[in-house]
């Protein structure tokens, strides 16, 4: 190696942090990830549409809407995309109206609004 190498490499390892710098995490993020355990384990999953209670058709973990009708069926990935992008959309929305939250009331309150 030579000497202009050895400099170089020094210099590099002398300008590097000492400690990875984590990416900074956006709060409806930590919000969705507290909520999904505690929607499946209340909500269930059926990959079949079915009517629930409220004689609504219901697929996946919970959704609902004007595109699930009767007959429709869904695979795995299609229930859990569509129960992230659900709880997103709600997560959301409790950010805007409690922005100082912890992550985990931040998630309390997004599962309560998604039922």
């Amino acid at each position: 190696m030579s000497l202009w190498s050895a400099l170089a490499a020094r210099w590099d390892r002398a300008r590097a942090p000492a400690v990875p710098v984590p990416a900074p995490v956006d709060p409806v993020t930590l919000a969705v990830e507290a909520a999904l355990p505690v929607i499946r384990e209340f909500e269930g999953c059926r990959l079949t549409a079915y009517r629930c209670p409220a004689d609504v058709w219901t697929i996946g973990w919970g959704a609902t809407g004007p595109d699930v009708v009767e007959g429709m069926a869904w695979t795995q990935e299609q229930a859990d995309a569509r129960l992230a992008a659900d709880a997103r959309r709600f997560a959301v929305g409790v950010s805007r109206i409690f922005p100082g939250a912890t992550a985990n009331q931040a998630g309390a309150l997004t599962s309560w609004a998604f039922n």
